[in-house]
C-alpha cells in the first residue's frame, strides 16, 4: 500500500514578549469638541475634514471654532487634534483615506478605566487570523522572556498550543521541534523593540 498522505494544515506562529498596551485603530468619525460651552454644536471630524475641505498630504492646516476659539484641528503633518473647554488639545491620530473618497482618523487605542481596549482589539484581530483562509489557521503562541506566561498567551487563543518563557536563543528549536542548523553569519540579525510582536 502507498504511504498515507500526511495531513496538511495552515500554521502560524504568534510570538510576543509582552501584553499589548496599545492597538492601532481607525475611526470613521470623532468629536473634536463643541462650538461653545453652553448649547454648543458638536464639531465632528467628518463635518470639517472632507473632500471639499481637505486633500490628503496638504500642508495648510484646517481650523475650526471650538469653545469660541479658532483651533487647528489638522496640522501641516496631518495630525488630528481635539480640544476641551480649557483649550487643551489632545492628539487623536493622523488623517488617512477611507477608500471611499473621504477620510478617517488612524490612531492608537489604549486602556480606559476598567476596559482593556488594547487586549480586546488584539483578541479580535487574532480571532480573524485563525479564519483568514479556507480550512482555518492553527496558531501556536510563543512567549519570549520572563514577562509572558501561559495564562497570558491563552487570553488570545483558546488552545493549549502555547510555549512561554523560552530562551530567545532557542526560538528556532521551539518552532521546529528540533535543533536548527546555525544561521550563516552573512544574514543580518533581526532585532525587536520592547513589546514588539511578530506573526
Amino acid at each position: 500500500m502507498p504511504p498515507a498522505t500526511p495531513v496538511q494544515k495552515n500554521l502560524t506562529y504568534f510570538i510576543t514578549d509582552g501584553e499589548p498596551n496599545v492597538y492601532n485603530a481607525t475611526y470613521d468619525n470623532i468629536s473634536l469638541g463643541y462650538t461653545s460651552s453652553w448649547w454648543g454644536s458638536n464639531v465632528t471630524f467628518d463635518n470639517k475634514v472632507n473632500s471639499g475641505t481637505y486633500t490628503l498630504g496638504q500642508t495648510t492646516p484646517v481650523t475650526a471654532t471650538i469653545y469660541g476659539q479658532t483651533q487647528v484641528i489638522v496640522d501641516k503633518d496631518g495630525k488630528v487634534y481635539s480640544y476641551d473647554s480649557y483649550g487643551t488639545k489632545t492628539f487623536e491620530g493622523y488623517v488617512v483615506s477611507d477608500g471611499r473618497g473621504g477620510f478617517d482618523v488612524a490612531g492608537a487605542a489604549g486602556n480606559s478605566g476598567r476596559y482593556d481596549y488594547a487586549l480586546e482589539y488584539a483578541k479580535s484581530a487574532y480571532t480573524a487570523l485563525t479564519t483568514a483562509v479556507s480550512g482555518g489557521v492553527e496558531v501556536q503562541a510563543i512567549g519570549l522572556g520572563n514577562n509572558v506566561d501561559k495564562d497570558m498567551l491563552q487570553k488570545y487563543f483558546d488552545t493549549d498550543k502555547t510555549v512561554s518563557t523560552i530562551d530567545t536563543a532557542k526560538l528556532a528549536d521551539t518552532i521546529t521541534g528540533h535543533t536548527a542548523d546555525a544561521v550563516p553569519t552573512a544574514f543580518p540579525a533581526v532585532r525587536a523593540t520592547t513589546s514588539s510582536s511578530v506573526t
